[in-house]
């Protein structure tokens, strides 16, 4: 992500990739456009965002960018990043193939969090799909795992410590 000279944003000179995520994005989050930039780029002028996370942790805020000469869209939250889409395992135990805009939106809306073992605080693990409880219950029985997982939402609403026996109660 860094790299590129970085200046205010015009959507007009954007490639039209770049264009065109902007746009979905600006429909959807208006408000956004003030977290946004471009990269300069021998490929053109890429979408760079940088969403701060209401909760005022910056680990937590919510990166946006183009890699790979300007093809591939990226995002990254809580230490973890993805290019393109994004393969959640959904609670009936199938999997989605989500896109950039989609896994946003779940991201935003505290459905996908990110969490640490809660004995080694600071060091963000992965991403969970929270209405998929057995995303959570395999995170909790893996060997890399104490027995407990701290929850972090974008926003900060759903951050909690998580037990296997919560899970299995609730």
């Amino acid at each position: 992500m860094d790299g590129a000279p970085n200046t205010d944003l015009n959507i007009s000179t954007l490639n039209p990739i770049s264009k065109e995520f902007a746009n979905e994005l600006f429909n959807w989050k208006p408000e956004w456009k003030q977290f946004c930039s471009m990269d300069i780029t021998p490929y053109g002028n890429d979408l760079r965002a940088r969403i701060p996370s209401p909760s005022g942790n910056k680990n937590l805020d919510i990166l946006i960018w183009f890699a790979n000469d300007a093809d591939d869209l990226s995002l990254s939250f809580g230490g973890n990043h993805i290019h393109g889409n994004f393969v959640c395992s959904i609670p009936d135990g199938t999997f989605e193939t989500w896109s950039i805009l989609a896994t946003l939106k779940a991201i935003v809306s505290g459905d996908l969090v990110t969490f640490t073992d809660a004995s080694k605080p600071g060091k963000f693990l992965d991403w969970i799909y929270l209405p998929s409880k057995s995303q959570i219950e395999d995170e909790l029985t893996n060997p890399h795992c104490s027995d407990a997982i701290q929850l972090y939402s974008w926003d900060g609403i759903v951050n909690r410590v998580t037990t296997l026996s919560d899970i299995t109660r609730g």
